[in-house]
């Protein structure tokens, strides 16, 4: 029975490992955080799925780390964004990077509120991220990354070469020197 309860809470355990990684965290229980900088729950129910809760303080180096994954997802949306609607200059393409990484943002943050509510009584009546903080962060880092990443990908664009095919049209003299050296020569027989 345990395990079933766990399975059907599965979602909301991923919804709140997002809000985790966001950095506003989540509550088990009323009166605690969970969030990368402060973990207070004091004691838990005996429950299978809450024995994934961290329980440092704070300062390891992971947790300040998983910090990027919005910014990455958000740098996901932007080069996805701006690979399916290419710009011809950067200001498009940033504005086109942050409104795809805006709407990952605010979407997964809205998403998350719906794992937030009553898992049992008294003390577990206010499990689940805190929808607001959540909302901002996500909106806010996914928002950054996606007018970087799209920025960096115009940029780097239109900044590489391009292949040419064929010959130009407008060869420098050296250049001419060089192809006509190359092919081989072609008797006359027009005399």
């Amino acid at each position: 029975m345990i395990a079933l309860v766990g399975l059907a809470l599965l979602p909301n355990a991923v919804l709140c490992a997002g809000a985790f990684l966001a950095g506003p965290g989540f509550a088990v229980g009323s009166g605690t955080v969970v969030a990368p900088g402060e973990v207070s729950t004091g004691p838990l129910p005996a429950f299978p799925l809450l024995a994934a809760v961290p329980r440092t303080d704070g300062s390891a180096w992971w947790e300040v780390a998983v910090l990027t994954v919005p910014l990455a997802a958000g740098a996901v949306a932007g080069l996805l964004a701006v690979r399916r609607y290419p710009a011809a200059a950067l200001q498009p393409a940033a504005l086109r990077g942050g409104v795809a990484g805006l709407t990952a943002g605010v979407g997964f943050g809205l998403l998350t509120g719906l794992s937030a509510g009553a898992v049992g009584p008294g003390r577990m009546q206010d499990v689940g991220p805190y929808l607001l903080p959540t909302v901002v962060a996500c909106a806010a880092a996914c928002l950054l990354g996606g007018v970087v990443a799209a920025a960096a990908m115009h940029w780097l664009a239109t900044r590489r070469p391009l292949p040419t095919r064929g010959r130009s049209r407008a060869a420098s003299p050296q250049q001419q020197e060089s192809v006509a050296s190359d092919e081989p020569a072609v008797p006359d027989h027009t005399r």
